[in-house]
């Protein structure tokens, strides 16, 4: 339902020409969790581009072709801060979680880069950080993470890294036993 102030803003995007859909599946179907904070970010084809959300510990790369090159996509990005999670046994949630959604396909990955609040004082103590997600269209709840394969994390940085064709919800874990 939309207030006539929406309609107004709607017209007027309208008579601008942008000529997209603005609807991004499942970002706004999220049961049981808790939002720190949501960003929309409008992506163009022609050229690389980066979302640096830093307040929340979040950044997203784009290389030039993520998408056709006369085309623009919305990608919205929703920090999560608690909610009815379950991660794999035996670990710890160490960033925030992020529900990432995009109103087309990629031709190719993008890089993730996200904030953990693990120090790694030396390199043996990296392999107990790993990424997890979990699908935005569970039916029933808790979100249930499972871990990725890939990323990159550095005694250098606060940011694990890892690029993926595509994301729902995504997180670091620790884990709190040797691998």
């Amino acid at each position: 339902i939309f207030s006539s102030h929406d309609s107004e803003v709607i017209k007027y995007h309208r008579h601008v020409g942008i000529q997209f859909n603005y609807i991004v599946p499942v970002s706004d179907h999220l049961d049981g969790v808790h939002v720190a904070g949501e960003t929309l970010f409008l992506i163009q084809g022609d050229k690389p581009q980066s979302l640096n959300w830093e307040e929340y510990g979040f950044k997203l790369h784009f290389p030039q072709g993520t998408i056709s090159p006369s085309d623009t996509c919305e990608v919205v990005v929703k920090a999560l801060v608690g909610g009815k999670f379950q991660f794999p046994k035996g670990t710890e949630l160490v960033s925030a979680v992020y529900a990432i959604s995009f109103a087309k396909e990629f031709l190719q990955p993008v890089k993730l880069d996200i904030q953990h609040c693990v120090s790694l004082e030396n390199e043996q103590q990296i392999k107990y950080l790993s990424f997890v997600k979990a699908s935005l269209k569970q039916a029933i709840l808790p979100y249930k993470f499972e871990k990725i394969d890939g990323g990159l994390f550095s005694t250098e940085s606060f940011y694990g890294s890892i690029t993926r064709p595509q994301f729902c919800l995504i997180g670091i874990v620790l884990y709190l036993f040797t691998l």
